[in-house]
């Protein structure tokens, strides 16, 4: 589905606009910057609408729960790990004291479960990486809903659509006023309305028509901070993009440029932050907007200049080494999440 790879670099692009306040806080552009921010939001959404589409594809559960489960390991652990590695050891040369570095913290993020703590994206030593630790929420369940949810969603499709809306903003009002800021459960729903659009595919029909939609969903939720608007509006966006796919017809998102930015993405996603630090660590902070916008730009690029190094000297080698035992059957089941 190039049309979906394609806006995985659109989502992680978005996200990088909430780790850019180092160089624009101290300028002029610091209170529409800061107005911008949810944005980053919007994109892990957008994320996690992808993943249950793309995982709710009959080749995902292709082997059983255990394979589903290996091939998930396989994909997003080593370049998480790596991440990993590498923001705890700048913080502890940096400030070892940080609450964020100790062990029983520490002992959270290798196991993917730092996101169920009250301290929010706080408890990530890699920040973006709180998104991972609802992603494996939506993993460890996805083999034991997909069969029912499907039935569900193919007998009841309005009435299914419906509940499904209804936990969306349920989950969406517990993430805006009740606290819950990275409580994965409040995003479970996200992902099913994905595995919907999978399951049903006649809610997307026109591209040009849902791309505005998901636009103008972004412009109202931004402001709002709720994410009620924009999960249903991404749903049937990636519905009619994959249904744009079988037609064979190319876009901006089918083009070279596109798909190697969301090949990408996942790399992108975990060491945009890493290599902001680094350069943190380098650079004095500007006070004049110019400046601040082009050390963001500078990062924008050194950030994807670095995934792509990673995609190709960690990512893949190491999927396809994990892969390799697991038998002789292809081993691609969709790109690595983000989020």
């Amino acid at each position: 589905m190039p049309s979906l790879t394609g806006l995985r670099g659109i989502a992680a692009s978005a996200v990088f606009v909430n780790h850019i306040d180092y160089w624009l806080d101290g300028t002029p552009l610091a209170g529409r910057w800061a107005a911008l921010t949810y944005v980053a939001i919007c994109g892990v959404i957008l994320f996690f609408v992808l993943s249950g589409f793309l995982l709710a594809q009959p080749q995902s559960m292709r082997g059983g729960k255990g394979s589903f489960w290996a091939r998930r390991g396989a994909r997003i652990l080593p370049v998480y790990l790596l991440s990993l590695a590498v923001m705890w050891a700048f913080g502890m040369y940096h400030d070892p004291s940080a609450s964020r570095l100790r062990p029983g913290n520490l002992i959270a993020n290798l196991l993917l479960v730092q996101s169920w703590s009250s301290s929010g994206t706080g408890a990530s030593i890699n920040l973006p990486a709180w998104s991972l630790s609802v992603e494996l929420l939506f993993y460890a369940l996805l083999p034991l809903l997909i069969r029912p949810c499907t039935a569900a969603f193919n007998r009841w499709p309005g009435a299914s659509l419906g509940v499904l809306l209804v936990m969306v903003q349920a989950g969406a009002m517990a993430v805006r006023w009740g606290g819950a800021k990275t409580f994965p459960p409040a995003y479970l729903p996200v992902f099913l309305l994905g595995v919907y659009a999978a399951a049903r595919p006649a809610v997307a029909r026109s591209a040009r028509i849902y791309i505005p939609l998901a636009i103008g969903a972004v412009v109202i939720s931004t402001p709002l901070h709720y994410f009620g608007l924009v999960a249903p509006a991404f749903a049937v966006l990636i519905g009619s993009l994959a249904r744009h796919d079988t037609t064979g017809e190319r876009s901006v998102l089918t083009g070279g440029t596109a798909q190697r930015l969301g090949v990408w993405s996942y790399a992108f996603f975990l060491f945009h932050v890493p290599v902001g630090f680094v350069l943190v660590s380098l650079i004095s902070k500007p006070n004049d907007s110019t400046a601040g916008l082009s050390w963001s730009a500078i990062q924008f690029a050194a950030s994807w200049t670095v995934a792509a190094l990673i995609y190709r000297l960690v990512e893949e080698p190491a999927r396809l080494t994990l892969s390799r035992p697991r038998g002789n059957a292809s081993t691609t089941s969709g790109l690595p999440p983000v989020g």
